[in-house]
């Protein structure tokens, strides 16, 4: 089963930024996907005596992973570390922004991306399209 990694900011947010679009990532590509969230990893608050173990599981489940699914609705080191270490390995990057013109996001966000919708609904469906493009014929 294909492996699609949560990608967003964690740290420095409250529990409703980080889980709400993630269950609903789920929900969205259920049955079809496999879901790897680095939620489950959860150590807002003592980020700095865990640095090892959240840097390489986190590394570590990207690798897994064929497809990052990343929430870009506002800035984070974290992700972007993430996208550019996904994009060395030539995994597929498809982003969901809330800003109103994606041509406001980051040159270097749009550069790594091979996918940028405007809502989360629309790029699970692009990550449906472009891993399950049989489905779209039935």
């Amino acid at each position: 089963m294909i492996k699609v990694y949560l990608c967003g900011p964690i740290s420095g947010k409250t529990n409703s930024e980080c889980n709400e679009w993630r269950d609903t990532a789920r929900q969205l590509l259920a049955n079809d996907f496999e879901i790897v969230d680095p939620m489950a990893r959860d150590f807002r608050g003592i980020e700095g005596a865990f640095i090892n173990e959240i840097v390489m599981g986190d590394l570590a489940d990207i690798d897994a992973c064929e497809c990052l699914l990343v929430c870009a609705n506002a800035p984070s080191w974290g992700t972007a570390m993430e996208v550019r270490h996904a994009f060395t390995q030539c995994k597929t990057i498809i982003a969901f922004t809330n800003a109103e013109n994606s041509r406001q996001l980051s040159p270097w966000l749009r550069f790594h991306c091979n996918l940028i919708f405007g809502s989360l609904a629309l790029a699970c469906a692009g990550v449906k399209r472009h891993f399950l493009p049989e489905e779209q014929d039935r």
